[in-house]
């Protein structure tokens, strides 16, 4: 699936596992790196150049569909670590 283009909706259902696992991946991440920050909104954009960004004003973190469904979790969790990195330069 790693190479695959991107096109079919992911249901909602879907969708929802993934912001949820997401968030406990970053708070899991925080209490790793002992940081202490505020959980940021996360939202599933549907970008396939952009893997993920920070949106500083509106405390946004989002992350590619593309990027989850055709990529190893492993990988998300490298761009989840990368974006919490700006997050604590900003928070």
């Amino acid at each position: 699936m790693a190479n695959r283009k991107f096109t079919q909706a992911i249901p909602d259902a879907i969708q929802q596992v993934w912001l949820e696992q997401l968030i406990r991946e970053f708070e899991d991440i925080c209490w790793y790196y002992k940081v202490s920050l505020r959980t940021p909104i996360f939202e599933l954009s549907t970008a396939q150049q952009q893997l993920g960004c920070w949106l500083p004003e509106q405390r946004i973190l989002r992350i590619s569909q593309h990027l989850i469904a055709s990529s190893s979790w492993d990988v998300v969790l490298m761009v989840l670590k990368r974006i919490r990195y700006a997050v604590s330069t900003l928070d």
